[in-house]
């Protein structure tokens, strides 16, 4: 890579085990797009596609069900232009995604720069937006669609179909719907990740957690977190600015 490790910007990681990781991101300078693979023993680059106008993307999220099935998300990578997109692999090779045009804020087609992606199975994928266009997509494995949120956010997690929640607004998907689900601060959550339905963390200007019943807040030193994962209801960890490194037992 280009200007080696210290000119890169990591912002998304998933892994389906220990010989099969993903980590993508961006050149600082240029905000190219950069996607690296870990195969159990050594990194390696991906080669992403070249769309439409040569454009390379820049990259925020990762997650996928399988080896064979994982979806990246982030800006400017649409073949339709301006906006957010996703680019697919499917165990060989990546390539894009073709997304639903929405009416953004300045009436010009877009999708929003994409920061989040969850996805439990090849036929099940959700994407979030923020910016322009606003809004929740879906994948039922043929295409993408805009599913019916009102706010949109930042990062995904879900437990299984009926239980997946968007991180930003906390809206909540029960299989049929999505829902803004009552907490004491909504504004400015970045990353989420639960163990379970009864056990759920939202992260960022404060600190959240669901207990299967209702968001209370969880009193940490008076940071800004970014991201949240763990193991389970025992073993949390939270990251955020400053190098700070957060554990809860």
């Amino acid at each position: 890579i280009d200007g080696g490790a210290a000119n890169l910007s990591l912002t998304g990681v998933w892994a389906s085990g220990p010989s099969d990781a993903w980590v993508v991101g961006s050149t600082s300078d240029t905000n190219r797009g950069v996607i690296l693979h870990w195969n159990g023993s050594a990194w390696s680059v991906s080669t992403l596609p070249i769309l439409d106008g040569g454009a390379e993307p820049g990259l925020d999220a990762v997650w996928g069900s399988g080896p064979t099935d994982v979806w990246a998300v982030g800006g400017e990578i649409s073949p339709e232009g301006s906006g957010g997109g996703i680019l697919h692999w499917d165990g060989t090779a990546w390539s894009p995604s073709h997304l639903p045009l929405v009416e953004g804020g300045f009436g010009l087609p877009s999708v929003g720069l994409l920061l989040g992606v969850w996805s439990r199975a090849p036929n099940d994928a959700w994407a979030i937006s923020g910016g322009l266009g606003f809004g929740i997509l879906h994948w039922d494995g043929s295409v993408w669609s805009v599913s019916a949120s009102a706010i949109g956010g930042s990062h995904l997690w879900g437990s299984g179909p009926k239980d997946i929640w968007a991180a930003g607004g906390l809206e909540h998907w029960n299989g049929s719907g999505w829902s803004a689900g009552a907490s004491p601060k909504k504004d400015n959550l970045f990353g989420i990740w639960g163990s379970g339905t009864s056990d759920v963390w939202t992260v960022g200007d404060t600190s959240l957690h669901w207990d299967g019943i209702a968001w209370s807040p969880f009193p940490l030193p008076p940071v800004s977190l970014y991201g949240v994962g763990g193991s389970g209801p025992c073993d949390v960890w939270a990251v955020g600015t400053s190098g700070v490194i957060l554990h809860h037992p």
